[in-house]
C-alpha cells in the first residue's frame, strides 16, 4: 500500500492540475504514481480539490436527531400508534415527507417494538383504570355486551358486518 502523500506534495500536484499540466509531467516532477495522479485529477475535476474533506457519504438524512426525538416523544404519548400515524405526525408537525421504511428503521434503531408499546400501554394511569372499574360496577348484566376480538378490525375499529347486524337486533 502506498504511503500517504504529504500536504506539501498534494498542494504541488493541485497546482500542476490547476495549470493543466499532463499526467506524465506531474509524475516526473513529483515522483507520484500515475494512478494516484489520475485519481487526484478526477477529484480535482469534481471537487476543485485533490483531497476533498470527507463528510457524510450518500444522501443527507431526512430525519434529524431532533425529529427522531420528537417522534419518540409522540410514541410515549401514543404507544400503540401505527407507522402511518407516525408518518402523518411528522408531516403535520414538521412538513417532512417520509417513507414507512424510514420509520421502521428508526424504530429498530431505538429498539422500539409493538411488545414494548403494549407493555407501556398496559402500565398506564391507575386512576383512570379505577374510574373505569367504578363505572363498570354500576351496570347490570343485561346492559353488557361482550364481543369477540376477531369480529372487529384492530386497526380501524370497524365491526364485522354480521356482528353489526346482531348488535342492531340486540338494540331493539
Amino acid at each position: 500500500m502506498p504511503q500517504a502523500l504529504t500536504q506539501d506534495l498534494r498542494d504541488e500536484i493541485q497546482f500542476h492540475l490547476a495549470r493543466g499540466d499532463s499526467t506524465a509531467f506531474i509524475h516526473k516532477a513529483t515522483h507520484v504514481t500515475i494512478q494516484q495522479i489520475n485519481r487526484m485529477r478526477k477529484k480535482h475535476l469534481h471537487f476543485s480539490d485533490v483531497a476533498p474533506a470527507l463528510g457524510t457519504i450518500g444522501r443527507p438524512r431526512v430525519l434529524s436527531e431532533y425529529h427522531a426525538q420528537e417522534l419518540l416523544c409522540f410514541l410515549s404519548q401514543r404507544p400503540t400508534a401505527y407507522q402511518d400515524d407516525m408518518i402523518w405526525f411528522l408531516y403535520d408537525e414538521f412538513d417532512i415527507v417520509i417513507s414507512q421504511s424510514t420509520i421502521s428503521r428508526l424504530l429498530k434503531q431505538a429498539r422500539y417494538s409493538r411488545k414494548v408499546a403494549q407493555r407501556v400501554a398496559a402500565e398506564r394511569d391507575e386512576e383512570l383504570r379505577s374510574e373505569w372499574e367504578r363505572r363498570l360496577m354500576g351496570w347490570t348484566s343485561d346492559q353488557l355486551v361482550f364481543l369477540d376480538e376477531s369480529a372487529a378490525c384492530e386497526r380501524t375499529g370497524r365491526l364485522n358486518f354480521l356482528l353489526y347486524l346482531v348488535m342492531l337486533m340486540l338494540a331493539r
